[in-house]
């Protein structure tokens, strides 16, 4: 019971701290953390990541209302997830780099 009530609040605080960098970047162009911390969230949270990645969308929306880019959010951010966990063992920062600029081109 203890381990499922911590796995929401990690994952509560993910889609904070998400959330919070997002706002906090959003009047400055080309810079985007949301990829960089759902691949450090992923790392350390496996699996249940996708279900920020979700909520993040699910906050987003609520903010920006349903429009199209809503439908890239709900397959692109899991995908980052999976992608991440395929490589969870890669110790090269490089990797990392070169993923994270992939996606925020995305």
């Amino acid at each position: 019971m203890q381990s499922k009530i911590k796995d929401i609040v990690y994952v509560g605080m993910m889609v904070a701290i998400v959330e919070v960098c997002k706002r906090a970047m959003d009047f400055l162009p080309n810079i985007e953390l949301v990829t960089f911390w759902i691949i450090m969230f992923t790392l350390f949270l496996g699996w249940k990541a996708i279900y920020g990645t979700i909520a993040f969308t699910l906050i987003e929306m609520s903010f920006f209302g349903i429009h199209n880019w809503v439908i890239m959010y709900f397959y692109i951010w899991p995908l980052l997830v999976v992608l991440t966990m395929m490589f969870r063992k890669k110790k090269e920062p490089l990797f990392w780099a070169v993923l994270s600029g992939f996606f925020g081109l995305l």
